[in-house]
């Protein structure tokens, strides 16, 4: 068996101490820190190992040579000398109010001397966040020794307090941005600064001053310093790969596609490299039952998404819609503004969308939901959102899978009727995607059926593909229009040639169901189901 996985470490020491699975990252890391600029801005996902590159760093720059060895950096010509570390964790901070967050920085400036064995009372000054680390900085610029200065999360303040009135998000801004200006007046005594963060906000809303501030979010060369390419997982999980495989009962090729389908397809920049969600991997494999399940969503619900995408929703924003869109200039134009935020560019950075193709001829962009584990739990959140239910409303309706399971399309759609009777009454009209989002939430519960969504065909996409031990069922939602009209379009954008042209689906059935829903009841006005 492979090394074991520390599910959620952030200490590289406790890796190499206890012998666990490290991804060998370090000859990016060594690219990073010797060429070039001297201070970077990384935006990626949370639970990405963003901390864990921060705790890297930081043990190189305290020239903790021996602790690498083995690893790619250890032989290269790096010369190990040892930085005093400045690491700051803004997660840590409490966030309540603008005083609360300064008191929290005071207190979080007061550890950092602690741990890098300053004497308060020799300091400048500890009254403002600003001064306090400005203090700190200028204390060993006096003997002539430069600072290295990591901070995790850097924008965790901000988005803890997305929903507040402008006002105080504002202030909030304004004493982030006066603690950051710190930075920029003792720059020349900074061998090497590193921040990471969940959003990208222009450089003027948090980090006025430092111009020279490299973001490689969106650069090629650092596409893959985060997440685990497809090398990466067949090396490093081969061992894991092998026994789930075995304990699933399929080859270990299946298995992989399978793995792919469920956590890979992360994009960062314009060329192809895609990664996969390390949170995801760690647990998947470390949990030893190998059951695919949505384990990055589970670590924590985006609420404040949730909240921005149902104001939307009431507007007629439709996330599927907007996901066809091409765009261009997108990772130049990817940039968080405060005062309006943009909810595809807030969607991106939080990791629950993501580059699914890039034209280079014309220079346009396509977005899509990563993978399964990321559709499968967002429409569900959207669901509860969307139809005012709740998760175990939702998870305890088993109607729509049983129907299908028993081969009986029509009391399919009886029981998507009897669902929608369930849900409070909206005085508002419900729109098609509304009615797409809730019987996908109740699908994705089922461990038994294979549910996918906005399937691609050569000539569209379908809104729903179910898939059984023997049958295949095509699902097109309308509202206000006649089924008919879905039947017809599914026929004619041949939505089903994709699984008839695949010899795995030789001996499977082929259903069309096509439902009409009454926009201002809520209820199922019509249906039709047509053998392809």
């Amino acid at each position: 068996m492979s090394k074991k996985i520390q599910y959620g470490a952030a200490s590289f020491k406790e890796i190499v101490e206890t012998d666990s699975l490290y991804i060998d990252k370090t000859s990016k890391i060594y690219d990073l820190i010797t060429k070039g600029s001297r201070r970077f801005f990384l935006s990626r996902p949370r639970r990405f190992g963003k901390t864990l590159l921060i705790d890297v760093l930081s043990e190189i720059f305290q020239g903790n040579k021996e602790i690498f060895n083995g690893l790619a950096i250890y032989n290269t010509n790096y010369d190990w000398k040892p930085y005093p570390v400045i690491r700051l964790d803004m997660s840590s901070l409490d966030t309540e109010s603008p005083k609360i967050l300064k008191e929290s920085i005071l207190y979080m400036l007061k550890d950092v001397c602690k741990s890098l064995n300053i004497d308060l009372t020799k300091l400048t000054s500890t009254k403002t966040p600003k001064s306090f680390l400005s203090s700190i900085i200028k204390s060993f610029a006096e003997s002539d020794r430069k600072v290295v200065v990591l901070i995790d999360e850097y924008d965790y303040p901000i988005l803890k307090n997305i929903d507040l009135v402008t006002s105080s998000l504002e202030d909030v801004r304004e004493t982030l941005k006066n603690f950051y200006t710190a930075l920029k007046s003792n720059t020349n005594s900074i061998r090497f600064l590193f921040l990471t963060g969940v959003g990208r906000f222009s450089k003027t809303t948090i980090f006025s001053g430092i111009n020279d501030l490299t973001d490689i979010s969106t650069r090629e060369d650092f596409a893959d310093l985060l997440g685990y390419t497809q090398e990466e997982l067949e090396k490093y999980f081969s061992a894991y790969i092998d026994e789930g495989a075995k304990k699933n009962g399929i080859s270990r090729s299946q298995f992989i596609d399978d793995i792919k389908n469920w956590y890979d397809g992360y994009r960062f920049s314009d060329n192809e490299v895609k990664v996969y969600n390390p949170s995801s991997i760690n647990m998947f494999f470390e949990s030893g039952t190998y059951k695919f399940n949505t384990y990055w969503i589970s670590t924590g619900t985006p609420e404040f998404l949730v909240k921005l995408l149902s104001k939307k929703e009431h507007a007629g924003f439709d996330i599927q819609k907007e996901l066809l869109k091409e765009r261009t200039d997108f990772l130049a134009d990817n940039i968080l503004n405060m005062s309006n935020l943009d909810l595809i560019t807030l969607l991106y950075q939080s990791g629950y969308i993501t580059i699914s193709d890039y034209n280079s001829t014309n220079g346009r962009y396509r977005l899509d939901f990563p993978n399964q584990e990321v559709r499968k739990s967002f429409l569900s959140y959207l669901a509860e959102a969307f139809l005012d239910t709740t998760k175990e409303d939702l998870r305890s309706y088993h109607g729509l899978e049983d129907a299908l399971l028993d081969k009986d399309p029509n009391k399919f759609i009886e029981e998507v009727g009897k669902f929608f009777h369930t849900v409070p009454f909206s005085p508002r009209p419900t729109r098609e995607f509304t009615f797409q989002v809730a019987i996908l939430a109740l699908l994705y519960n089922s461990k038994q059926l294979k549910v996918d969504s906005e399937v691609t065909s050569s000539r569209g996409r379908s809104d729903i593909v179910v898939i059984t031990d023997d049958t295949i069922y095509i699902i097109e939602v309308k509202v206000d229009v006649s089924p008919d009209v879905a039947i017809r379009q599914i026929e004619e954008k041949k939505y089903a040639k994709k699984y008839t042209d695949d010899h795995r689906y030789d001996s499977y059935s082929v259903v069309a169901i096509a439902v009409e829903f009454d926009s201002k009841t809520r209820e199922v006005k019509n249906s039709k189901i047509k053998n392809l």
